[in-house]
């Protein structure tokens, strides 16, 4: 392995072209930068400033001359404490926001969820679908918290941030999968009580506005994490062991956001088709034709103009939406 204070590097002995977006690429004598040397023929490092997996027979170690600087490869002393010292930083920043965040969350509950439920305003169902899953959101999040609290004790070189991130990310991905999809349905029944619902959280002297801005503060917490762990991955040496799941953690929670904003707005548009938001629609009430099974667009030749295949138990629907996409028309 790498001496004392230097990182391991090897030279390629062939070339190589990864098949996987975790796999690294590089030519016949390019220098690698090893971040994880495991067993089992598959090592991990970083090459041009990407970071992946390479197997490890086509790899020799490199040892530079003395007299040749490691700069290029950023590896010196000054340098890594530099970028210790701002990933510490970095880490403190996000475990201060994660836990005003987790607060946050809490006061919904306390300030209004719980007066709500006491009220018996809205029926039990109507209250679970306000409620959502919102206390397995928090229990996600005092997780996450807990497990970079723990890595920031640990030495520079042990914290594995990236790592727990791409661990939790399943969990994560499937638990505000559930909050964005039923969001939209708990906006809806908050504003079929709002005037009650107004002067009861008044009397508590709070203010319905802001706990309906309060409930898109999950949907809106997921955006920020691509990027906390984009500014961590840039405090991170070439060599460090957690730079490979970091950059991968980074591509999973963009993902993640993108997948969960896109399920959002489309459960949106159906709350808004489902409880009658249709001009020219003359059936039955579009409320009893069910529960919406798939909703999905498709593009009309030869205009190419969009229409949304709304299918419920027994019914489909096609719709478009008017020029300022501000309601659904029946088209048949």
């Amino acid at each position: 392995m790498g001496s004392e204070g230097q990182p391991f590097m090897v030279q390629a002995v062939y070339s190589f072209k990864g098949q996987n977006n975790d796999e690294l690429c590089f030519k016949k004598g390019d220098i690698i930068t090893v971040t994880q040397a495991e067993e089992g023929g598959w090592w991990e490092g970083t090459f041009r400033d990407v970071t992946g997996w390479f197997p490890s027979n086509y790899v020799k170690e490199y040892k530079p001359s003395e007299n040749v600087s490691l700069s290029p490869l950023k590896t010196g002393s000054d340098l890594v404490a530099q970028q210790r010292a701002y990933r510490t930083v970095v880490l403190n920043d996000f475990i201060e926001s994660e836990r005003v965040h987790i607060n946050e969350l809490q006061q919904l509950i306390v300030n209004y969820l719980q007066p709500i439920e006491k009220s018996h305003l809205v029926t039990k169902d109507e209250y679970a679908t306000i409620l959502n899953n919102l206390k397995e959101v928090i229990t996600l999040h005092e997780v996450i918290l807990g497990g970079v609290e723990t890595a920031i004790t640990k030495a520079p070189g042990e914290q594995r941030v990236g790592k727990l991130f791409l661990s939790v990310a399943p969990k994560f991905s499937q638990i505000h999968t559930t909050y964005c999809s039923g969001h939209p349905k708990a906006v809806f029944v908050l504003n079929k009580y709002k005037e009650q619902l107004t002067c009861l959280v008044q009397a508590e002297s709070t203010n319905l506005l802001t706990f309906i801005a309060g409930l898109s503060k999950p949907f809106r917490r997921i955006e920020k994490y691509s990027n906390h762990l984009q500014e961590l991955e840039r405090h991170l040496e070439e060599s460090h062991p957690d730079r490979g799941d970091t950059q991968r953690a980074v591509s999973v929670y963009k993902e993640i956001a993108s997948s969960c904003m896109m399920l959002r707005r489309q459960k949106e548009m159906e709350v808004e088709i489902a409880n009658g938001g249709v001009r020219g629609w003359e059936g039955p009430e579009i409320a009893k034709l069910g529960q919406i099974v798939h909703m999905g667009s498709v593009a009309v030749m030869p205009d190419h103009k969009d229409r949304y295949l709304v299918l419920f138990p027994s019914t489909l629907l096609m719709l478009s939406t008017s020029h300022r996409m501000s309601a659904f028309i029946y088209e048949g």
